[in-house]
């Protein structure tokens, strides 16, 4: 079976080591900056798209989480 090969933390370029940064500060694994980096022009927009959902707005940030637990549950994601 192929696999992408993940490449190491100092193959990343500045901006991508920042946002892998960022993610590790928020607690969460930034292997995804990772394994994006293949596509180093997509990351900055997903992470601008994907972060204010993992933030407090109208909803608070955990009831985010805990919706994303539920619906990962309900799909049988292993992630």
């Amino acid at each position: 079976m192929l696999r992408i090969k993940i490449p190491p933390p100092e193959s990343l370029n500045d901006e991508l080591k920042k946002i892998a940064a960022d993610w590790t500060a928020n607690g969460s694994d930034p292997t995804w900056v990772r394994m994006v980096s293949y596509r180093p022009d997509v990351v900055p927009h997903y992470f601008k798209f994907y972060s204010p959902m993992r933030d407090d707005g109208l909803v608070s940030a955990k009831t985010k989480e805990l919706a994303r637990l539920r619906m990962a549950a309900l799909n049988t994601c292993r992630y």
